[in-house]
Parts: C-alpha cells; sequence; structure tokens
C-alpha cells in the first residue's frame, strides 16, 4: 500500500492501545484534500480524532497555506450532519509554523466530545465533511471526510492485495499532445487507496486540474472526486492520492473499489477541458491475469484490387498488469505511391459500418506505412475505446482518399 504524499498517514489508519494509565487509546486520522478548482495546488492537510480514556479530541491541520494577508487566519468548517452540504463554522486555526505555513484548530474535552462540535460523542462525526477556508469562509482550501473512529483495527495493511491499473488516454483533439498518466487502484487488507498521476500538463499559475469518476457504468454523469496537486513543475505532475481504512475512499461515492469497474474516469482542467481519460478495471488479486498480444494478417480485397501487391498486419496488445493497450496496423509494402491513406474499422464486429480511425503514417517511399496507438504513452485507441480488447472481432480496411479499399483484414 502506497503512503499518500509527503507521508501522511493513510485515510482512516487506527491503532488500538491497551494498558498503562489509560483503560484505551484509540487515534484515527484522514487526509484533507484540494478541492477543485483548487485555489493553492501545494496546500495539504489531515483531520485527526483521539479518545484518551475519557479525553476527546478533535484536530484539524493544514499545511503550505498563506501566514498573513486577507486569507489568514483559516477557518474550520464542519457538515452539520451527512451529506447535508450545509456547514457551521467551528473555530478559527493558529499559525503554527510561519515557515511551513501551518495552521491547526484543536479542541478537547473530558467525559464527551468538544462542546462545539454540538455532539455528545467523536464517533457522532464520522462521515461528515470538513473543510478549511479562507478567513470570512469565502473559499475553500482544503475538504475531507471525517474518519470513522470505532471502524476495524489495527494491522489494516496487512492480508491479500488486490490491484489494478489502467493508462489515462487524450481525448482527440487533446490539448496537451503529450500529456500521460496512469490510474492505480489497491486494496490490501482493510485498506483501499485510488491514485491518479498524470504528466506532462502544464503548470502555468492559471492551470489546475481534477479529478471526476462516472457516477455509474455508462452513465456520462460525473462525480467530482477533489483537485490534483502539484508534484513537479519540471514534470509537469499532477497527483491525486486518497486513502482509506475498511472502505474506498468517501470522496468516490462507493463502498469499495471493486464498484468502480467499468466506470469512466476523467482529468480536467480548471475551465472543464478534458485532458485525460480512462475507464477503470476490475481490481483482482491477479492483475497480470488477461494480458494479450495478438496479430493477424492484411491482404488486398479479391474483387479489383487497386494495389495488388500490397501486404500488411494488424497487432492488439494488453499488458493488463500495467493496463497499457497498442493498436499497430502496418504496411510493409505495395502501396499504390503518393497517396494518403486512413485506416476504417468496423463500430461493432459485423456491422458492416465503418468509422476513421487515423492517417497512416507513410514511409518515404510512399508504398508502407503505420498507424499505432499506444496508452502508456497518452495516445488515444482507435473509435475512442477503453481497451483494444473491445475492437477484438472488427474488420478493419486500408483506404485511399478516395475510398477505393487497398487492404482488409479482421481485428485479432
Amino acid at each position: 500500500m502506497h503512503l499518500s504524499r509527503r507521508l501522511l498517514p493513510a485515510a482512516g489508519t487506527l491503532a488500538l492501545l491497551a494498558g498503562g494509565a489509560r483503560s484505551s487509546e484509540i487515534e484515527v486520522e484522514a487526509p484533507l484534500v484540494l478541492p477543485f478548482p483548487a485555489p493553492d495546488p501545494d496546500a495539504f492537510g489531515q483531520v485527526r480524532l483521539e479518545k484518551h480514556g475519557a479525553e476527546q479530541k478533535f484536530r484539524v491541520r493544514g499545511e503550505n497555506l498563506a501566514t498573513q494577508g486577507p486569507l489568514a487566519p483559516f477557518d474550520v468548517w464542519l457538515e452539520s450532519g451527512v451529506g447535508t452540504g450545509s456547514f457551521f463554522l467551528l473555530g478559527s486555526m493558529i499559525l503554527e509554523s510561519s515557515g511551513n505555513g501551518r495552521w491547526e484548530l484543536e479542541l478537547e474535552a473530558e467525559g464527551a466530545a468538544p462542546p462545539a462540535l454540538g455532539v455528545a460523542d467523536l464517533a457522532d462525526v464520522a462521515g461528515r465533511a470538513v473543510q478549511v477556508r479562507a478567513a470570512g469562509g469565502s473559499e475553500v482550501y482544503l475538504t475531507g471526510i471525517v474518519p470513522n473512529l470505532g471502524a476495524g483495527g489495527g494491522g489494516g495493511a496487512a492480508g491479500p492485495v488486490s490491484k489494478a491499473q489502467v493508462s489515462l488516454q487524450r481525448p482527440v483533439p487533446a490539448p496537451d499532445p503529450d500529456a500521460f498518466g496512469k490510474v492505480e487502484l489497491e486494496k490490501q487488507g482493510t485498506e483501499q487507496e485510488f491514485k491518479v498521476d498524470g504528466r506532462n500538463l502544464p503548470v502555468g499559475p492559471a492551470d489546475g486540474f481534477g479529478v471526476l469518476v462516472e457516477e455509474g457504468v455508462g452513465t456520462g454523469t460525473f462525480l467530482t472526486v477533489g483537485a490534483m496537486a502539484l508534484k513537479s513543475t519540471t514534470q509537469g505532475r499532477w497527483e491525486l492520492d486518497l486513502e482509506n481504512h475498511g472502505a474506498a475512499p468517501p470522496q468516490l461515492g462507493v463502498p469499495d473499489l471493486a464498484d468502480l469497474a467499468g466506470r469512466r474516469v476523467e482529468v480536467r482542467g480548471a475551465s472543464g477541458d478534458l485532458h485525460l481519460w480512462a475507464v477503470l478495471p476490475a481490481i483482482s488479486t491477479s492483475p497480470g491475469a488477461g494480458s494479450v498480444s495478438e496479430k493477424a494478417g492484411l491482404a488486398p480485397p479479391t474483387v479489383a484490387p487497386p494495389s495488388p501487391a500490397a501486404k500488411g498486419t494488424v497487432a492488439v496488445k494488453l499488458k493488463a498488469s500495467q493496463g497499457t493497450s497498442c493498436f499497430d496496423l502496418k504496411v510493409q509494402k505495395g502501396l499504390a505511391p503518393n497517396l494518403a491513406y486512413v485506416v476504417w474499422i468496423e463500430d461493432a464486429p459485423g456491422s458492416g459500418t465503418f468509422a476513421a480511425a487515423g492517417e497512416l503514417q507513410m514511409s518515404a517511399s510512399g508504398t508502407k506505412g503505420r498507424l499505432r496507438r499506444d496508452t502508456k504513452k497518452g495516445d488515444s485507441l482507435p473509435l475512442g475505446v477503453g481497451s483494444v480488447l473491445a475492437l477484438s472481432g472488427r474488420a478493419v480496411e486500408v483506404r485511399d482518399g478516395a475510398s477505393a479499399v487497398h487492404l482488409v483484414g479482421t481485428i485479432p
């Protein structure tokens, strides 16, 4: 199980200790993530609950926040109830470190929850949203979900591992022609992690990126999960890393990572433009199973072929452990020279209806060419499919600009 950025403890990390001066100690912590769009892409923090015997403590910490000016002091706001969407001011944070931009609000009481929370026990605020806002409450800088104080037990990261990974594709047309990335999902014991990593994205002062997940398979409606944090300006690297104990990270809106299989995930810019996307895979204890590497030949049509000596192949590869798909169509020889060629693919096996999938990149001789798409590099697959497996069994043709068919075959 990966640690969240800056080595924050995993969301929902639980410690149960017995003995000593107190009968029991319970501590649970969850990360705060950036809202989307994020006013400060470098900020991070956590919400922490503690029970030490009769003492109950509620703490919210934010780091890399402004230390002075109109934004300060930062305030903590708590949802009035799970899912209500209405918040009340819990209190103002104290500046703990100017060098780290660290602000903190700590509330504690004996025998019950701190009175400001408005509940009898810390367990009663589990599942509520908590926010760090600028002074006056005008803008949210960090957001999260209060963890369940009583969930699970120690050693949550032990046990079998189930995971999956998928490469992100650029849309067509692409705002960033060299952007790429991946999504990782992992369960180990009771710990669950969802991570989105994007590279070669812009890092200007007005840039920011958010992760959205489809609310159901094929619905086309999306839930905003959170903003990505800027990890490297030289790599154009942005990341969102969510972890939780006992269930999927609550920002995903599902009880378990397994429920995300088949849903679309998108990385969008602050203006809503799509930069990267993928279809989420099913997690498995054998993530490498299901890999595919197949190749089939292409031949001229049987009737009046315009390039009778042409010869080609079409290959598909799926590396299941990394979630990468590659489509590779090659014409090795024999095309009529000095023409532009386009690959056409059936929209469904046996339908007889074709759609343009991309132009061949021709050699200097003009008699051979290639169309290659590799999601590891962020390339979009033909016809916008999420995996090369979706192309299997479809007819494929190489046509010239006048729609004459030069090669035909079937994608393996």
